[in-house]
């Protein structure tokens, strides 16, 4: 069971991380697509060539995310938990819990980025990329945490039956 809960652990935050290479965002401008921005040019950082009409492109750059950063780090901390042992698979909940809260936050300062300077006429719409991610984070989270509470099950000392002698207690045993 132990291998198993590994693999599935790390396959789910590689597959997170994997996401990362699709489509996250696409800006719109009164239904007009302007660009469509991956995970990882939101995580990294990006330059952006516009055509002009007249005269020399325009070349715009984008900044990192530090919350799509932190995501990423998230998903690569999460494979190397959930690779070590099943006790610290609480890490691995960490990790996934962490990544879509992560996600969610940079969701939010984007839409409020696009509400304040975009005066109702950009809109964002996230992608597959970005869904698939933020789910795949939770499902990692709500599965390592269910390895950890199995974990913790397994470890636990059973209470004794009711009507059964209690156990010596070691200060009993020599006194």
């Amino acid at each position: 069971m132990q291998k198993k809960s590994k693999l599935v652990s790390s396959l789910i935050f590689a597959a997170s991380l994997l996401c990362f290479f699709f489509p996250f965002v696409t800006i719109s401008c009164g239904g007009q697509k302007l660009m469509t921005l991956t995970g990882t040019q939101l995580a990294t950082g990006t330059s952006l060539n516009q055509p002009q009409s007249l005269g020399k492109d325009r070349t715009d750059k984008i900044d990192p995310n530090p919350f799509a950063m932190l995501a990423v780090v998230c998903a690569i901390a999460g494979i190397a938990f959930s690779l070590a042992q099943p006790k610290i698979a609480i890490a691995s909940a960490i990790s996934g819990a962490a990544g879509a809260v992560s996600l969610l936050i940079m969701k939010s300062g984007m839409d409020n980025e696009v509400t304040q300077k975009g005066g109702g006429v950009i809109e964002l719409n996230y992608e597959m990329g970005f869904v698939l991610s933020l789910l795949l984070f939770v499902a990692a989270a709500a599965w390592n945490g269910y390895v950890y509470a199995q974990a913790r099950k397994r470890t636990s000392v059973p209470l004794p039956s009711p009507g059964a002698p209690p156990a010596p207690s070691d200060s009993n045993r020599f006194g």
